[in-house]
């Protein structure tokens, strides 16, 4: 779509349209065009190198009811940034995801933005952060809005800020291999109940995980995880050990299945998932 169309489809039907999915030609968008969308809940948006046109300030109703926004460019961490002055009370969703060194250039801002509001505003943001380069946009939206969020997706842990800026985030899902030791939180964080990750990377040999800095924690889920069903794989295998210390801390490890890990009965047969 192109920025011209987009105008027309917000004065004809922003007043009234809930949920909008874009595939951008034009490269560049400003809080203005955006401004005539009052009713919208939904907003994807994709787009190959999207770029912020101007900063100008927004409209004080500018996607007024938004609650899901996800972004799909390689400039995803630099276009967060058009969002950062915009008030998005109702905002509980968020999805990033990038193709390139620019990936969290913005996310920082959004959870600035959006991250820290009270228990009752809580909502849900879903981020994919990957590379070094796409943070600079971030901070200032985390700063704004970051106390709103309830659910974060993001692509990667690497570069990402810490989760005190989203004190009332409920979960989060990493979805490439990560280290989880790259989740950080200064302080204790309260809400958090439970992390999605597609894998823990490989080199990896044992999984730290600071459990007292997430007391409200009770469910780490590993997508590509297998359970071993041998005595000599589950000896060797580093998600056993770590499932075993996550049980102390009365937290689960689980797989896509929703399979936990529960250690055996001690009669020589070993442990089982269940």
């Amino acid at each position: 779509m192109s920025k011209e169309a987009l105008e027309v489809l917000g004065t004809t039907a922003g007043h009234s349209l809930q949920q909008l999915s874009l595939s951008m030609t034009s490269t560049q968008l400003s809080p203005s065009d955006m401004a005539n969308f009052t009713a919208l809940r939904v907003l994807y948006i994709e787009g190959r190198r999207l770029e912020v046109a101007g900063l100008e300030s927004p409209r004080p109703d500018a996607l007024q009811m938004l609650d899901t926004l996800r972004i799909h460019s390689s400039r995803f961490g630099r276009f967060i940034q058009l969002f950062v002055d915009m008030r998005l009370e109702n905002l509980h969703t968020l999805g990033l995801s990038d193709h390139s060194d620019d990936a969290l250039d913005g996310l920082r801002a959004f959870m600035s933005a959006h991250g820290n509001t009270s228990p009752e505003n809580r909502h849900t943001h879903e981020l994919s952060a990957h590379s070094d380069d796409a943070s600079n946009g971030l901070p200032a939206f985390l700063n704004v809005h970051g106390n709103k969020l309830l659910h974060l997706t993001i692509e990667s842990t690497h570069a990402f800020p810490t989760l005190d800026q989203c004190p009332n985030l409920l979960d989060i899902k990493i979805s490439s291999d990560c280290d989880l030791a790259d989740l950080v939180s200064n302080t204790p964080h309260k809400s958090l109940s439970k992390i999605v990750v597609s894998d823990i990377e490989s080199h990896i040999k044992k999984i730290e995980f600071d459990t007292e800095m997430f007391p409200a924690l009770r469910e780490i889920q590993i997508l590509e995880l297998g359970w071993p069903t041998t005595e000599r794989a589950i000896a060797k295998s580093r998600f056993v050990r770590f499932a075993e210390f996550l049980l102390q801390k009365n937290i689960k490890l689980t797989n896509s299945e929703e399979k936990a890990w529960t250690p055996r009965l001690k009669t020589g047969k070993g442990r089982r998932a269940s």
